[in-house]
């Protein structure tokens, strides 16, 4: 695996690969993957997709990733749906159940590049809901523990503890516990990234209790082992 990016305060992930097989995960994240040779094969939203060159996946949409025949690219974007579907209508895509796919080339496969470079051009927030924004804020400038969490968020947004959770994950998909985790996944990669450090320091720093414990973690919302991620770290442009 090459990582071309990694840039969890944008939230956007591009990564290029030729060998993959995964685990069923889903994750807050919108997937995109395009093949620059041969094809693949993905089971998603119920169905499997044999040969296909290109697939578009929405955040928390369960799928595995079946064979990969030549090389692929990755493109993950953390989004708010409001902005990410406006852009997929300009292209004139509609995703069904969560998914779009291509068997050809086609010129719609111009939005990977488009949203590439539109990410990567402008700070896109995650949600346009003050109160979901507040928490995503929390997430990735303190990272605390649950408790703690919790504690600040019913304070700042006037919510109970049940009311918040059931309204965070309404809006996202999943649950504030996992989106914890999730926020400290991220940090965990980028720290590896950036500081060229081990995964076991990486977990400590960023709130695991072991390497073990952020390994579970990765394959259960990324689907495969982080090794793929740590072998590859000092390939970043």
């Amino acid at each position: 695996m090459r990582i071309n990016l990694f840039d969890s305060i944008r939230g956007l992930y591009h990564f290029e690969l030729d060998n993959l097989s995964t685990d069923v995960h889903f994750h807050p994240a919108i997937e995109i993957i395009r093949a620059k040779k041969g094809d693949f094969t993905i089971e998603a939203a119920g169905g499997i997709f044999s040969n296909i060159r290109f697939i578009i996946i929405n955040t928390i949409v369960s799928h595995r990733v079946v064979q990969i025949r030549g090389e692929v690219e990755i493109l993950m974007l953390e989004s708010n749906p409001d902005t990410f579907f406006q852009i997929l209508q300009s292209f004139q895509l509609q995703l069904q159940n969560g998914v779009y796919t291509e068997s050809v080339l086609s010129d719609k496969q111009q939005i990977f590049d488009f949203l590439f470079q539109y990410y990567s051009n402008n700070t896109v927030k995650p949600s346009l809901d003050p109160r979901i924004e507040t928490c995503f804020h929390y997430f990735n400038e303190v990272g605390a523990n649950y408790d703690d969490m919790i504690g600040v968020l019913k304070a700042r947004l006037f919510l109970s503890e049940s009311r918040l959770s059931h309204y965070f994950k309404a809006k996202t998909g999943l649950s504030l516990k996992k989106y914890l985790v999730w926020s400290r996944l991220k940090k965990a990669f980028q720290a590896v990234v950036d500081q060229k450090i081990t995964l076991q320091e990486a977990a400590l720093q960023s709130g695991f209790y072991d390497q073990a414990h952020l390994c579970r973690t990765f394959r259960q919302m990324l689907g495969v082992n982080p090794s793929h991620v740590y072998n590859s770290r000092t390939l970043q442009d």
